[in-house]
């Protein structure tokens, strides 16, 4: 279902083109998980389940409770399962791109830190495929399917969207504002990741309900988005570090270096966040979300 520019939808419309858009992301990426040259695929899919999982939750005052928690439920397994293999694909890629700048020396430990890591990728890939051939898996499917084409909707979806819709769209925000306000001047890696994830879950129901906030939400998810890409990158410098601190003694000073260029990435992504925070919270890109 698509929504005209100059429609005013209805709850209904707005839900159901959501869902049935993660859904359809989900299922053209599907077939790229079991695929060990297809990182990006595996990553589109793994945002498509997070996403319906966000739209489970912003939208669930207007579906049957019932049946959308058993999917978040599902989904939530279906990301645990896919979050290993996104994860060693980002480090994979990461390190590949570092290896030119380890002394020659200690090139070649590096190198069999990367099949290390390339071990513990196809068994990540394995685990998923295994998972693919239980029973839940195609159950699940059948039901991310009708979810895409026929949504269970309360009586209430058939409303104008207009500002409820939006009201939904202001918890996550305020959500995120109060977390970041609570922060310590030092945060830790752990508080940092939290902020993400609440960054993440506010960037969704902006672009949620964007077909009734229009270029205003839109360019406060963009917002949005960047300080989490800044976050995600802190974070991904935090997991390598905790992966290269666990190799053999015999790969250490290969390890050491690499864990040396790890911590410099996240010192800089811990530096950096505050100003694109700064750029939200101070400035005009909310103001859609609060009322007049």
């Amino acid at each position: 279902m698509s929504i005209e520019p100059e429609q005013q939808p209805t709850i209904r419309q707005v839900v159901q083109t959501s869902i049935a858009d993660t859904v359809r992301r989900y299922l053209d990426n599907a077939p790229a998980i079991t695929r060990h040259e297809e990182p990006e695929g595996v990553h589109q899919a793994r945002v498509a389940t997070r996403r319906l999982r966000s739209d489970f939750r912003t939208f669930r005052r207007f579906l049957d409770q019932d049946w959308a928690d058993q999917l978040r439920r599902d989904l939530r397994a279906l990301t645990d399962l896919l979050g290993p293999v996104r994860d060693l694909d980002v480090l994979h890629m990461h390190l590949a791109g570092l290896i030119e700048q380890v002394p020659d020396s200690e090139r070649r430990a590096a190198e069999a830190i990367l099949t290390a890591l390339d071990a513990e990728r196809r068994d990540a890939r394995s685990r998923v495929a295994e998972g693919f051939h239980e029973p839940w898996y195609p159950d699940l499917l059948d039901r991310l399917i009708e979810a895409g084409e026929t949504p269970r909707l309360v009586e209430a979806a058939n409303l104008p969207a207009g500002p409820i819709l939006l009201k939904l769209a202001r918890k996550p925000w305020r959500r995120l504002r109060a977390a970041v306000r609570d922060l310590p001047v030092d945060p830790t890696p752990v508080e940092l990741h939290r902020i993400r994830i609440l960054t993440k879950r506010a960037r969704y129901a902006a672009e949620a309900v964007s077909p009734v906030g229009g270029e205003a939400a839109e360019g406060f998810a963009f917002s949005l988005s960047e300080l989490q890409d800044m976050l995600g990158e802190h974070q991904d410098a935090v997991v390598a570090g905790q992966w290269l601190r666990r190799r053999d003694s015999s790969l250490a000073l290969a390890a050491g270096e690499l864990i040396g260029f790890e911590v410099s990435r996240s010192n800089r992504a811990a530096a950096g966040w505050r100003v694109i925070w700064d750029s939200i919270d101070s400035g005009e890109p909310a103001d859609w979300l609060e009322p007049q």
